[in-house]
């Protein structure tokens, strides 16, 4: 679970056919509807799609960053209702977030916990954790309008054949739904426990926790 489902796809290919993976991707992408506010509302909904595919348990949940938070609280309702959870995994991510500092450092934990320069727009940097690969561009945005930027970093990606082809709609509905998100995982707070599995990559060994 993450705003981009694609960004699964090399899990899915090393699970291999035998281990079906099924992708939940954020609502709103296409446009289809408003983007969620909340991660409890986000997992209610995921939890109807996977029993309309798995109704029988027991579910094997995992998310990435974010996705990580939303996989502990569809966890935690599929308890609640009686289900079976045999795994709650987090990849790079943990599932609350609701103490830290979210607004002045300008590091993101996504891009390394690299300095992120000061002349790069927000937007700019959003579309880079969504596609770290943009992040070899950002040098050629300095003279670029903050404004501007976004649209010119996806132009290089695209052009380099680094992310798959989008117009504005499609990068505005990203975005938008990648601020909500923002909002939603600030705000979100559970009081339940439970055991999880940790993820965490370091110098591209994979570590668990």
């Amino acid at each position: 679970m993450y705003t981009y489902v694609l960004l699964y796809t090399p899990l899915a290919k090393a699970l291999g056919t035998e281990q079906p993976l099924f992708g939940l991707q954020a609502r709103g992408l296409n446009g289809e509807a408003r983007p969620h506010m909340s991660i409890p509302e986000m997992a209610r909904e995921y939890v109807e799609a996977i029993k309309s595919v798995q109704p029988r348990r027991p579910y094997q949940l995992v998310g990435l960053s974010m996705g990580g938070s939303i996989a502990w609280e569809m966890g935690c309702q599929l308890r609640d209702a009686g289900d079976e959870v045999a795994i709650v995994g987090l990849l790079d991510a943990k599932a609350l977030h609701k103490d830290e500092e979210h607004t002045s450092s300008r590091y993101h934990r996504l891009l390394g916990n690299r300095r992120i320069p000061n002349w790069l727009s927000e937007q700019a940097v959003t579309l880079s954790v969504l596609f770290p690969v943009l992040e070899k561009h950002w040098r050629r945005l300095k003279s670029i309008k903050r404004e501007c930027q976004v649209t010119a970093l996806l132009d290089f990606g695209m052009q380099a054949g680094n992310v798959p082809e989008m117009g504005e709609t499609q990068l505005n509905n990203i975005l938008a739904v990648a601020e909500a998100n923002k909002i939603a995982l600030r705000e979100y707070a559970s009081a339940q426990r439970q055991q999880v599995r940790s993820f965490c990559s370091q110098e591209g060994a994979a570590h668990i926790n």
